[in-house]
């Protein structure tokens, strides 16, 4: 990076990090040689505002937030035919990779109907195992999922809090309806009870399970409020509009 500017010192660095800069806790996240470079970019771009004031202990110049987004080549309400649907459909799912905090909350559920979609969940115990389909799923399956399943659970890991993941606007703008870990930045862009579901505890999320299994209508206003306020202002044509607009700020100056 510092050659890239000795270079040429016009052009403009921009550093992006889908994953938490100071997360050493989870393998590949982050090292030394990550946060060493944020002093030479020119602009970092953060999906957490949690992270500012870190990233200017390390140097950064400019930082600005951006969220993440939805594909909406990707995420879109599918029409399932019968054995899709067939597949798909669980009154509760969860799509991701196993850790033991995820287990963890899982295992605390096990009264409810949940499939789990994802890899890495033959680390679990033998109850959990028996709801995973052993089946890793990305791209339009995802969404497919979203659609077909009355809830999905969106249980944000601890480096995203107090902010947000991509499954926050992935799963609306499938039309699906999510039940959400609680955070402060997620809860800024989206409005609790109008378009985003929250839970704050386990006592707090099984009675939030019972009462949306049970209610279709209260589910598809938050659907349908949620994939508006996602396909509008959300996706990732938004938030590369933004990286231009901040290229020809740059520019300009």
């Amino acid at each position: 990076i510092k050659k890239v500017k000795i270079i040429n010192s016009k052009i403009l660095l921009i550093h992006f990090n889908p994953d938490n800069n100071f997360n050493y806790w989870h393998f590949g996240n982050s090292n030394n040689w990550i946060l060493n470079s944020i002093q030479y970019y020119d602009i970092i771009l953060t999906w957490g505002k949690f992270l500012t004031k870190k990233l200017h202990s390390v140097g950064a110049k400019k930082i600005e937030y951006l969220p993440f987004g939805c594909d909406t080549e990707i995420h879109y309400p599918h029409n399932l035919n019968s054995n899709e649907y067939k597949k798909y459909h669980s009154d509760i799912s969860f799509i991701g990779s196993w850790d033991l905090e995820r287990e963890e909350i899982i295992k605390q559920l096990l009264e409810f109907k949940i499939t789990i979609w994802g890899n890495g969940w033959q680390k679990s115990s033998h109850r959990i195992k028996k709801l995973w389909t052993r089946e890793e799923i990305t791209g339009i399956n995802f969404s497919k999922i979203c659609i077909a399943s009355k809830i999905n659970l969106n249980l944000i890991r601890k480096q995203n809090i107090p902010g947000h993941n991509m499954r926050s606007f992935e799963i609306p703008a499938s039309k699906g309806f999510s039940i959400n870990t609680f955070s402060t930045e997620i809860n800024e862009i989206f409005d609790e009870g109008v378009d985003i579901i929250s839970f704050k505890s386990i006592h707090d999320l099984k009675n939030k399970l019972h009462y949306y299994l049970e209610n279709k209508s209260e589910r598809e206003k938050i659907i349908n409020n949620s994939y508006k306020k996602s396909i509008t202002h959300h996706s990732y044509n938004d938030r590369v509009k933004k990286i231009i607009n901040l290229y020809d700020q740059y520019i300009q100056n």
